[in-house]
């Protein structure tokens, strides 16, 4: 066993540039949330009182992040001209070298980057794609639109200022990239993870497997996150957002939530690792536990049996019973519903004859979604070192249907004492739980004496035992195997303007809700559909430990439509600065177009979202292992699969079904996808690709044929064939290319080595044997 040791950490946050900041401002009881007058995000273009009108937020409190005080070599970055463009890069890096202050990294050490990230929230990126998708839109109504998209963006510089010249650089692998240059050694392996509000704890969980399987000697992980006006919005519209300007978790006069921008990253090692190097140990990942919330309630409906679940995983994975825990910081956001499920399960997972403390951060410093995991486990490694545990702020009482009363679980009110003591460890639980039933719980300690994770090869082969694919023009698996083996690939490009509605039968939901959806999230139940029916349901013997890892690139094409409606008055105020005669009735047309989107009462912001695609997955067929989106890039599948490998090896599931998917190849997402994409000759495609994995002992248990083997590696000698990760016959199917490759190298036969395409962000590829 091995424990897994903190080693660095750093935070940015509203009135707090470092740790001992963050400390500061726990103890103040000092709330950052305002609606002052400096609104950076631009929420006040947004924003009415009134909750009945359609497409504004109601409220317009929140956390700017306008305060930072970066790293001395951030500063000197910034004053030489070289920082990184993008605020949420601009934060992650600083935060990256304060955890490196700490952190010995040796030559030779091979190093991950995993960062809790969304493409939903980063300013910049939305502001990209929406001068994109106006540019490209108002060109469309000229044919000869000659300088006209040039004149649309100029005119629109002003409204949305964090759009930049590049948009590409604001894409999420782009982020990760920018923050680590020249901080980590070549060749570190940079991951973006998106499971929403839990993506940067569930991190720790990739840190974790990594150091446990060997394949990386130190991680950092890390999360960020924008508050964008168009988001809140959509918050607003399904009833999450607090009525007033408060934030007020486990109150019986809790609202709703307030969100907030924010960054952290922790380092992690071995703890032998971190005592050799003679690191500071600031505390210990002793357990950690993940679960999806499976079938039960409505995707944006938690549900408490898949959060008590991760927690009991995390306190078995750690050796510990509920009676030894001290604290739990929790993840509550005040949204009523929400909260009393989580209080629900930890109800559930306390013990009944020990008392246990229970606070939340959030009525501080606001829900600051991808970021908000790592924040919390900071905060957490800050109580250990002050041996205190910061009181719950803006607290009255719990309503009554919590029964707190008849639980051990006490909430404080001023700070509690927590020394440090010779005869037993302090421990603590952190609860990160996402958006679509993404949960997690780490349980964290002072001592090494307490948990540790089993150290495993990770260059051990894994079987695939299934896969499926969900294409234009429905070809059946032997269709697409042929066509794999030929040279020629007959599939159209894209499923057009109005997708195809799966059966609601298969589906299991109404079709006023399926057209609600981004058709991801119905592309990857499509092509999961097509698995069961060539190769049954693999997961069947095993739904408790099956995890669903997605890799996806790019931005949905629900997206668009909806963030333009939400813009559109902005947009039409920005485009009357377009003079040119020319391109008048082209402008004209255009924002007539944006007039007659018509507000959905059905939609939600569960359509639109990332990581939906695969929650959506566990939703459907009951699943209660991991789940979470992936995004490398061109890479995305491929870096789905190493994680999901690793996942298998360390015995955290028994089966991934690890899928890529794309639905999305509209004109603006490549205007603003960067290479290879600037060359008229490569365009996006749609499609889902999905394989079944376990292990070989597994396989070999339940009698699932084994139709190829995986192995990890980095030796570029590995196999006679290769086959590259990226675009092929002019297309990329963006996040999906790298389950394509891994199928084609299927179809070929015999050992064949799939590359990644960008080995500066994934170094290693993956051996296929047929």
């Amino acid at each position: 066993m091995t424990a897994v040791a903190v080693v660095g950490m750093g935070v940015a946050l509203p009135g707090a540039s470092t740790p001992d900041e963050l400390w500061d401002l726990l103890r103040s009881g000092r709330s950052v949330l305002s609606a002052a007058d400096a609104d950076p995000a631009g929420l006040a273009g947004l924003h009415d009182p009134d909750r009945a009108v359609a497409d504004r937020s109601y409220n317009r409190v929140y956390g700017p992040l306008a305060d930072l005080r970066p790293h001395p070599r951030l500063r000197a970055e910034r004053d030489a001209g070289d920082a990184p463009p993008g605020l949420t890069t601009y934060w992650l890096r600083h935060c990256l070298l304060q955890a490196l202050d700490t952190t010995t990294v040796a030559d030779r050490d091979r190093c991950a980057f995993a960062i809790g990230y969304g493409v939903s929230g980063s300013i910049n990126a939305e502001q990209a794609f929406l001068v994109e998708a106006v540019a490209q839109g108002v060109g469309a109504y000229d044919p000869d639109a000659g300088q006209i998209p040039d004149l649309v963006r100029r005119a629109l510089a002003g409204t949305y200022p964090f759009a930049g010249p590049e948009p590409h650089v604001f894409l999420p692998h782009e982020v990760g990239r920018r923050a680590a240059a020249g901080l980590l050694p070549p060749r570190t392996e940079i991951v973006t993870i998106d499971t929403a509000c839990s993506a940067s704890l569930y991190t720790v969980q990739a840190a974790i497997s990594a150091l446990s399987t060997g394949t990386a000697d130190v991680v950092f992980c890390g999360g960020a996150c924008n508050v964008t006006p168009s988001e809140y919005v959509m918050l607003s519209q399904v009833g999450l957002v607090s009525a007033d300007d408060q934030l007020r978790s486990f109150d019986v006069a809790g609202t709703g939530s307030l969100w907030s921008e924010g960054a952290a990253v922790v380092a992690l090692k071995t703890l032998d690792r971190a005592v050799a190097d003679g690191d500071e140990v600031l505390g210990v990942i002793a357990g950690l536990g993940t679960s999806s919330d499976g079938r039960g309630r409505e995707v944006l409906a938690p549900d408490s049996r898949g959060q008590a679940l991760a927690i009991r995983r995390s306190l078995e994975s750690a050796g510990v019973t509920a009676a030894g825990v001290d604290w739990i910081l929790a993840h509550a956001i005040g949204v009523p519903a929400g909260d009393a499920v989580e209080f629900a399960a930890l109800r559930e997972a306390a013990d009944s004859a020990t008392d246990c403390l229970v606070t939340v951060n959030k009525p501080q410093f606001g829900h600051t979604s991808w970021a908000s995991g790592l924040l919390s486990l900071v905060h957490v490694l800050l109580a250990l070192r002050n041996e205190t545990v910061p009181a719950q702020r803006r607290f009255t009482r719990t309503p009554e249907s919590y029964r707190q009363e008849a639980t051990r679980l006490r909430i404080p009110v001023t700070d509690a004492p927590w020394p440090r003591t010779a005869d037993r460890p302090r421990i603590a639980g952190v609860n990160s739980f996402g958006f679509g039933g993404t949960n997690v719980h780490a349980v964290v300690t002072d001592t090494p004496r307490v948990g540790g994770f089993a150290r495993r090869s990770g260059t051990g082969e894994i079987a695939v035992v299934g896969w499926g694919t969900h294409l234009p023009g429905a070809p059946t698996a032997t269709e697409v195997m042929d066509q794999l083996r030929g040279a020629e690939w007959h599939v159209p490009p894209g499923f057009g303007e109005s997708y195809p509605l799966p059966d609601p039968v298969q589906l299991r939901m109404p079709p006023i809700a399926a057209r609600n959806l981004d058709r991801t999230q119905l592309m990857l139940i499509q092509s999961m559909l097509q698995l069961a029916g060539e190769h049954g349901e693999v997961w069947a013997p095993f739904t408790d430990t099956t995890g669903v890892f997605v890799g996806h690139h790019g931005v949905p094409g629900a997206f668009g439509p909806v963030v333009l409606r939400i813009n559109r008055d902005l947009i039409a105020g920005a485009l009357a600065g377009v003079t040119d005669a020319t391109a008048a009735p082209a402008v004209d047309r255009f924002l007539k177009s944006l007039q007659a989107l018509a507000p959905d009462p059905d939609e939600t912001v569960g359509g639109l979202l990332p990581n939906f695609i695969a929650s959506r997955a566990t939703k459907r067929f009951d699943l209660r292992g991991m789940a979470m989106v992936v995004d490398q890039g061109i890479d995305s599948a491929l870096g789905a699969v190493h994680l999901a490998m690793r996942a298998l090896h360390t015995r955290e599931l028994d089966m991934a079904l690890v899928s890529g998917v794309n639905g999305n190849s509209g004109s603006e997402l490549r205007a603003i996808l960067g290479a290879p994409f600037r060359s008229p000759a490569v365009d996006p495609a749609e499609g889902a690709f999905t394989l079944a994995l376990t292990r070989p002992d597994t396989a070999a248990e339940h009698r699932l044929p084994i139709l190829a083997r995986l192995r990890a590696g980095q030796d570029p000698h590995d196999g006679p064939a290769t086959v590259r990760c990226g675009p092929s016959a002019g297309r990329s199917y963006l996040g999906g290319d790298g389950a394509l490759a891994i199928l084609r190298a299927v179809a070929t036969g015999g050992t064949v080595r799939v590359e990644p395409y960008d080995p500066a962000i994934q170094p290693a590829g993956i051996l296929v044997r047929a």
